[in-house]
């Protein structure tokens, strides 16, 4: 796991360095790709492969990574800093060779941003919110102290460890808590030329920083038409579960046919749901021109028509 955590530290000295200098945009990105990472190399070994501190260090670092990047996108000065990121370079560079202090605290946060930061939304379980309110109790503050300290008193920082010597702090791993699956319903798309596509169909996937999080799937080719619609009725089951796809990410949308003259397929155009919305029932997504943007940062719509693509999203218990 040494050289796990050499890549991990790698990663985030260049989200540092963003950071530093006044990308944040650019730092955002870096952060959430590194979290979701982080939580899927965890996800993948067995708990009983780290120690209680290691767990607790990676899980709080994927909440400080979250916390920042929240904090960027909503322009907010009074949450984590570029300066309060640094004491947690100390933390990464030694998280597989010895255990560590953890330098932030993350008591006084607000409870909202530590749901959002850690995946919870309000449809899910009880216990998901207190596994928060324990957390929280075991540590005790970041963006009120944080501000009032420079970077290197926050190394002398201690977040206390659980009150019992046997209960470590919860770590969400799949063989602990249950987790859902993502089932997209592809219904129908709009456009005003809709008659004129040979074999087209829907390609599905998880972004998260700019970059796939899972590899594209496709819908049957939909073969009816009915008031400017191409229909599908197709429905695909995301490779990411609900739990997995973190704050920043979106499902992406292509629309893509075959093109005779040229013999090819070619996308027309495409769409995004963002995982702040991801919610059960159904959903009119805007569709915009291509080349698809994996950042949604360059929108240009298709047309001015009020024409979709349908979708229906169901959460199914794994």
């Amino acid at each position: 796991y040494v050289q796990m955590g050499a890549k991990w530290d790698k990663t985030f000295s260049k989200a540092l360095e963003l950071d530093g200098w006044g990308q944040v945009e650019e730092s955002r990105e870096v952060y959430e790709s590194l979290a979701v990472t982080m939580q899927r190399e965890v996800d993948a070994t067995l708990p009983d492969e780290w120690t209680e501190k290691q767990m607790a260090a990676i899980k709080k670092l994927v909440i400080c990574l979250r916390l920042r990047s929240q904090v960027i996108r909503r322009g907010d000065p009074e949450g984590i800093n570029a300066e309060n990121m640094k004491s947690l370079q100390n933390v990464f560079e030694n998280l597989f060779k010895k255990d560590k202090k953890f330098p932030l605290e993350l008591g006084d946060v607000a409870m909202d941003d530590l749901k959002h930061a850690m995946g919870i939304v309000e449809e899910e379980r009880e216990t998901d919110v207190e596994d928060v309110i324990e957390l929280v109790q075991e540590t005790v503050s970041v963006a009120a102290r944080a501000r009032q300290r420079p970077a290197e008193d926050l190394e002398t920082i201690i977040v206390s460890g659980p009150s019992s010597p046997t209960a470590g702090p919860r770590v969400a791993t799949p063989a602990k808590k249950a987790t859902r699956q993502v089932m997209v319903h592809i219904e129908k798309i709009g456009l005003k030329d809709y008659d004129i596509y040979v074999d087209p169909f829907v390609s599905v996937c998880v972004v998260s920083g700019g970059k796939n999080m899972e590899s594209w799937q496709d819908t049957a080719i939909g073969k009816e038409r009915a008031d400017r619609h191409i229909l599908f009725g197709d429905c695909l089951t995301l490779k990411s579960t609900y739990e997995s796809i973190l704050p920043g990410a979106a499902v992406m949308f292509e629309l893509k046919h075959f093109k005779a003259q040229k013999s090819k397929i070619s996308t027309k155009c495409w769409a995004f749901l963002e995982r702040e919305d991801l919610k059960e029932g159904r959903h009119q997504l805007e569709l915009y021109k291509k080349p698809t943007d994996m950042k949604r940062k360059k929108l240009s719509l298709l047309s001015i028509k009020e024409l979709y693509l349908n979708v229906r999203i169901e959460f199914k218990q794994n």
